[in-house]
């Protein structure tokens, strides 16, 4: 198995939180901002605390917008204030001409839940 450096590891990680949080915009038709944070954390609660630098915080949080696409993005070194725009007219048009909310079988759900 290969091994993967440290720049490699939050590359992935990154990407793949984008990819998941991009994901529950489309199906759910909806503005996503998904939030972290940057630098290390020591953890120390009640005397406990993780050895070293600590627990790392890759920032690069994100807004994204119905279709996924991102609006405003954060850096991954430094702490920011993030800011994006929701467009209204936009979320209503993309319920309207892209219903994945209206065709998702709500009925089946609800039955096989029951079940």
């Amino acid at each position: 198995m290969a091994s993967c450096g440290e720049g490699q590891i939050w590359r992935v990680a990154t990407r793949c939180l984008a990819d998941d949080s991009t994901a529950h915009a489309i199906a759910n038709g909806v503005y996503v901002g998904v939030v972290n944070r940057v630098g290390f954390e020591t953890g120390d609660i009640r005397g406990n605390s993780v050895p070293g630098k600590g627990l790392e915080f890759w920032g690069g949080s994100f807004f994204c917008d119905p279709f996924g696409r991102v609006l405003a993005e954060a850096s991954h070194d430094k702490e920011e204030i993030l800011l994006g725009e929701v467009d209204l007219r936009h979320l209503e048009d993309t319920r309207r001409n892209w219903p994945f909310l209206r065709d998702r079988g709500l009925t089946v759900m609800r039955q096989s839940r029951i079940e």
